[in-house]
């Protein structure tokens, strides 16, 4: 697996491709749905790119979702079969969790940090929060994003996580005075928001 060459740069790159993909084929999805189809979007790319399984809930283009979630919004792990000795059943079990990925859009500290300590606890080769960005302001944003990753770097090194840690803020499909982001900016602005930090 190449968890360790990843860079913040791939990750955000990484990141705006599922954007892309879920802004593309918006018009159709409610504010929730589009949210949905980010993250599936987002398992996607990383299945393939670590030719793992992806653990999670998908979201077609027209906000059906299968079952598939699995603790976070998305695993990427590899997994192994046991047998039973004495009935020769057999199953597959989580061996290695690749990835512990999760997200948030709500930008409520409360709802952000209710989702982001989730990966504390779990051991993975590497972690991704995508939090939710709603400040229209640059200046907004980045007080925003400071704040956010300030605290949250805090919790990483409390406990301890010396494995790949990124967070990445992307615009939020929700509304704001009535319309949702997706559809009151541009693709280039909504685009110039994403960015990625390293907190581990």
């Amino acid at each position: 697996m190449q968890v360790l060459s990843e860079t913040q740069e791939t990750i955000r790159l990484t990141v705006e491709a599922a954007f892309l993909s879920a802004w593309s084929g918006r018009e159709q999805l409610s504010n929730n749905k589009r949210s949905s189809r980010f993250v599936s979007e987002l398992s996607r790319i990383f299945k393939d790119k670590y030719q793992a399984i992806a653990l999670v809930q998908e979201t077609d283009i027209d906000g059906n979702k299968t079952s598939g979630e699995w603790l976070l919004d998305i695993m990427i792990v590899t997994k192994k079969e046991i047998i039973t000795p004495d009935k020769k059943r057999k199953t597959t079990v989580v061996d290695n969790i690749t990835w512990a990925i999760e997200s948030e859009f709500s930008t409520d500290l409360h709802e952000f940090f209710k989702d982001f300590t989730k990966l504390l606890y779990l051991k993975a080769d590497a972690y991704l929060y995508i939090a939710g960005l709603n400040q229209e302001t640059e200046r907004s944003r980045e007080k925003y994003i400071e704040t956010q990753c300030e605290l949250a770097a805090k919790l990483v090194e409390e406990k301890q996580i010396k494995v790949p840690f990124f967070i990445v803020f992307v615009p939020s499909p929700a509304n704001r005075g009535g319309q949702s982001l997706w559809d009151k900016f541009t693709l280039d602005c909504l685009k110039s928001w994403i960015c990625c930090y390293k907190l581990a």
